[in-house]
């Protein structure tokens, strides 16, 4: 695999303004889950404690949006341009193409869902979440290519 692919909708790419941010900047992969809470379920694979995998599971659990300092990204641009055009209902987006191979492997760790989660929400995608080491933007180094993507294209 050479490339990881993120898919995000014009209106995001403009509140982000071209950056790769995670939804919660500044915090540790790592959350910390205990029996009761709503995804302590019997069969979640959440882990007591703290625990990257948590969030892992967190972040793609039923695709509800979850913050966390996690970037879902795919091997797969069709499912890329999916995510960009909101499944259809938006008619513009925007596509980073990321380098596995730049500084991505040294400052940003790479959870394949489809090899930690028995059962992820969305299997096809093959999700695989990057968290920068600093908890923070993926480094733009990373990016090979941002392109515009449309329902015509």
């Amino acid at each position: 695999m050479r490339y990881l692919y993120r898919g995000v909708s014009e209106q995001l790419y403009r509140k982000l303004s071209g950056k790769l941010t995670p939804t919660l900047c500044n915090a540790l992969l790592a959350n910390f889950a205990a029996c009761g809470d709503p995804h302590s379920i019997c069969g979640s694979d959440m882990e007591c404690g703290e625990s990257d995998l948590n969030t892992v599971i967190l972040h793609q659990g039923e695709q509800a949006g979850i913050p966390t300092s996690g970037i879902s990204t795919s091997p797969y641009l069709p499912r890329a341009k999916y995510y960009a055009l909101t499944g259809g209902k938006t008619n513009i987006g925007y596509v980073f193409q990321l380098s596995v191979k730049k500084p991505l492997n040294i400052d940003v760790t790479i959870y394949r869902v489809n090899d930690l989660i028995p059962h992820p929400a969305a299997h096809e995608d093959d999700d695989h979440i990057l968290a920068a080491n600093d908890c923070g933007r993926i480094p733009e180094i990373a990016i090979e290519s941002i392109s515009l993507v449309t329902n015509n294209t």
